[in-house]
């Protein structure tokens, strides 16, 4: 069979421009909109490690010998404890946390860091609900609560 009709297809130069800057500004939009949604990630987790040492704070007022209380996240959490003994006499404290967010974990490297509050826990603490026991931490005077 031969073919008596050899016409191309044949596509003007505008169409072709329209079609490729269309596509690169739809890569930008989806690109950009992702970048937005991990630094949300980022500010959020760092946000939620500052909550948890504020949210920590009643707990050392007061008078009792045990205390405990439940602290609940809307997500799926994991909570870093990490100690660092380079400043003061007990070190400080690094509370990290990273949420679950589309099915991945979002990391922040802004890490909130406290020089009164010790956390005896796993190095990785993961859940929706962490039940926190409060004891107080007594030398010959009371130092800090655990």
């Amino acid at each position: 069979m031969i073919l008596k009709n050899k016409k191309g297809f044949e596509i003007s130069f505008s169409w072709f421009f329209a079609i490729v800057v269309g596509g690169f500004i739809l890569f930008l939009a989806i690109y950009g909109a992702t970048k937005v949604i991990n630094t949300g990630g980022e500010a959020n987790s760092a946000k939620t490690g500052k909550e948890i040492g504020a949210l920590l704070n009643p707990l050392e007022t007061g008078f009792e010998s045990g205390q405990t209380t439940l602290l609940s996240m809307p997500v799926e959490t994991r909570i870093y404890n990490e100690c660092e003994d380079i400043t003061g006499n007990f070190g400080r404290q690094i509370i990290k946390v990273s949420q679950k967010s589309f099915g991945d974990w979002s990391l922040t490297d802004i890490n909130p860091s406290f020089q009164n509050k010790y956390i005896f826990s796993g190095e990785i603490v993961e859940g929706k609900n962490f039940i926190i026991f409060s004891k107080p931490f007594e030398l010959p005077f009371k130092v800090a609560d655990l």
